[in-house]
């Protein structure tokens, strides 16, 4: 119903509704504060559970044998790249590149006047790969070169060769056949239907009327590298399909872009600046996560009337506050033989931080690298070991707050639950103000009707006394 203004009363019907309306509404506004605190708190666990997994990563990295045995390593040569996995054994070894890895490339010799019509007397053939199994089949002598390609590169069981028509000058098109790997592994053969293998040369004729002659642009070669210079004894050689080369000495892996004529040494050196680089990670993602939770749960100031400025959205959380004294915990509690992480460069603050003492943990790690990695990462050395070092502890903890049944995870979801819920309520009040707002407009409505009546009344009883 729509609103009626005080024709009769003067009244202004419409703004009283609204200001009644208003008032009903209290409640549902304070649900709307709720969702919005809720929707604030949920955000904030979001946030410190990022910076939980963050920290996750980087213990699990430090779990690992490899995080504790990287090395760097170095080639002599601009034409080889050497690249580690990070536990690459140490060590050096010297080579020659005597070849490098090619796809076999072939060019028929006879031509096409074009590729949509016409024949060649290339007669008919098959594809075979390196183990003989049939790629594709064409006839030149009733299929177009367009048509020979499109069967080549349409067959289903092939994927080792590629056709292209080539034109070589106007009015003269050739058929060229490109292996898809390199190396031998990636050689293909060619095989005419009559028996009679297509000649693959340059000066060789072959007219059966069934066969043509090939160039042979590139032929099928594996990169090899030879650890003897000059040595043609397969045993000092090293063969590779492609000019990548992995682990010639484990976990080292080698491209190489030229043949060479001197030696190229390669060397894998230990890396201990990587080892403090990892742990260093550590130190600054568990000082990220407790940055958060500071942040998140700061007291904020209170003013003379009460109210509460600056504050986190998670404002005195219990959950963030054993969060937070756990990451700490996980460093300052004692390790195997009573050692501590600060021996090793990782102390708290009286703020609640962490800091990380390079130097320090490069003299220790150089003094003794087995006994420091078996103090802060015992799994690392033996992941059945069931030990706790730092790396375990703040690993436990990350995953306590972030994993599918975590802490964080769960509080995010309670709020989210409860977003929800409040969200039906809110809605559940937006029919029932429209109610309240109906039975206000009758109610006015009726009203006015009254004091229209009323007034008819009055201005009736008037005109009979003016008379009297």
């Amino acid at each position: 119903m729509a609103a009626v203004d005080g024709l009769v009363s003067g009244l202004n019907t419409s703004s009283i509704i609204s200001q009644l309306v208003q008032l009903d509404a209290a409640p549902q506004d304070r649900l709307k504060t709720a969702v919005t605190t809720a929707q604030k708190a949920s955000t904030g666990y979001q946030a410190v559970n990022t910076k939980m997994l963050a920290l996750k990563t980087a213990a699990e990295a430090l779990t690992k044998a490899g995080g504790w045995s990287p090395t760097s390593v170095s080639s002599t040569s601009t034409s080889v790249v050497a690249t580690s996995s990070g536990t690459a054994l140490t060590g050096s070894t010297s080579f020659t590149v005597d070849q490098l890895a090619a796809n076999r490339s072939l060019l028929s010799q006879d031509g096409w006047a074009d590729t949509t019509s016409g024949t060649a007397s290339a007669g008919a053939f098959s594809v075979l790969d390196a183990q003989g199994k049939v790629l594709a089949n064409f006839d030149s002598s009733t299929s177009t070169l367009g048509q020979i390609v499109t069967e080549i590169n349409g067959s289903a069981a092939n994927t080792a060769v590629r056709a292209a028509a080539v034109k070589t000058a106007d009015g003269s098109y050739r058929l060229q056949l490109t292996a898809t790997s390199s190396g031998t592994a990636g050689n293909f053969t060619l095989k005419s239907h009559n028996g009679t293998p297509p000649t693959v040369g340059s000066t060789v004729s072959v007219d059966d009327g069934y066969a043509t002659e090939f160039t042979e642009l590139s032929a099928a070669k594996d990169a090899v590298l030879n650890l003897v210079k000059g040595s043609t004894s397969d045993a000092t050689k090293v063969v590779s399909s492609t000019n990548t080369f992995a682990d010639v000495m484990p976990g080292v892996t080698l491209t190489v872009s030229a043949t060479t004529s001197d030696y190229v040494t390669v060397s894998a050196n230990a890396a201990p600046d990587k080892v403090a680089d990892s742990v260093k990670a550590l130190v600054d993602a568990a000082n990220a996560a407790l940055a958060e939770i500071a942040n998140q749960s700061k007291a904020g100031a209170i003013g003379a009337n009460g109210t509460v400025t600056g504050a986190g959205a998670l404002r005195g959380d219990t959950t963030l506050r054993q969060l937070q004294s756990q990451v700490v915990s996980a460093v300052t509690y004692a390790l195997a033989g009573g050692a501590s992480a600060g021996s090793m460069g990782i102390q708290s603050t009286k703020e609640g931080t962490l800091t990380f003492d390079r130097t320090k943990f490069l003299e220790a790690y150089a003094d003794d690298p087995d006994g420091v990695r078996e103090k802060l990462a015992p799994t690392s050395v033996d992941p059945t070991s069931g030990g706790e070092g730092v790396v375990e502890r703040l690993l436990k903890v990350a995953e306590g707050a972030s994993s599918s049944s975590g802490s964080l995870t769960k509080a995010a979801k309670g709020r989210d639950d409860a977003v929800k819920e409040l969200n039906d309520r809110i809605a559940e009040w937006d029919d029932r103000l429209e109610l309240k707002r109906e039975r206000y407009q009758k109610y006015y409505s009726r009203l006015e009707t009254m004091l229209g009546s009323l007034q008819s009344q009055s201005s009736w009883l008037s005109g009979q006394l003016a008379n009297l």
